[in-house]
């Protein structure tokens, strides 16, 4: 009798754990779906189709542990969602997934930045974009998407001086002429143009559908890539 419960028992452990495997595997091909999904007409996004894949982020959200995962998964719904013009929806979201970051993270700096910039806390907007500005300083200044980022963070302060002094400094140590290639040279010249599109994009666009709940498409996800195969953000 002891022995047929054992076999019994092995045979109940066997399966449950093929079905984990199974479920594992299931898993995995259902996220790198989603990874690699991309709307066929962004201009006339399926909506459908759009909260299709949505509700199968839902489904992956609910049982991821993997804290990459779990964020990347975030910024694919919040991209979706922006494309079919839920921007409450998204910018809910969007909170949820940077307080899976650090909160030193840049990321999460600037998302609470623009809820105090919303709620017209502008001491606490100046504080936490400050704060990104530390927090960007102590990245590689060669890089130029980091010469960017900081040179933005001052454009929300209005910070004019502060912010071409950062382009200029770039430029005067770039020695081998890539600014010619990532366009800081252009941006530094025309700085006006460039500060009045990105705050346009990047902040008053958002400010503007949230408050009149007005559809807006393609709307930027500045949280990390959400490329298929591309792990740019890792949480600890």
């Amino acid at each position: 009798m002891k022995v047929f419960l054992m076999l019994v028992s092995a045979l109940v452990l066997c399966a449950s754990c093929k079905n984990n495997a199974l479920k594992t595997e299931g898993n995995q091909s259902d996220y790198d779906s989603i990874m690699l999904f991309l709307t066929p007409d962004p201009l006339q996004p399926d909506t459908a189709l759009i909260m299709k894949m949505v509700g199968k982020c839902d489904s992956l959200i609910s049982l991821e542990k993997d804290k990459n995962k779990l964020y990347r998964l975030y910024l694919k719904k919040i991209s979706m969602l922006w494309q079919i013009g839920r921007v409450k929806d998204a910018y809910r979201e969007q909170g949820i997934a940077v307080r899976l970051l650090p909160e030193n993270n840049m990321q999460r700096l600037e998302y609470e930045a623009l809820g105090a910039y919303l709620e017209k806390d502008m001491d606490r907007y100046s504080k936490l974009i400050h704060r990104a500005i530390d927090e960007c300083r102590k990245h590689s200044p060669s890089k130029s998407s980091m010469t960017l980022q900081l040179a933005y963070y001052y454009m929300l302060l209005d910070d004019d001086k502060s912010a071409k002094a950062v382009l200029k400094d770039y430029l005067d140590h770039d020695e081998e002429g890539a600014s010619d290639g990532n366009g800081i040279n252009d941006i530094y010249n025309d700085y006006q143009t460039y500060k009045k599109s990105i705050l346009s994009y990047r902040r008053d666009m958002l400010v503007e559908a949230l408050k009149s709940d007005k559809e807006v498409f393609q709307m930027p996800v500045d949280l990390g890539s959400v490329e298929a195969g591309t792990d740019t953000v890792y949480i600890e």
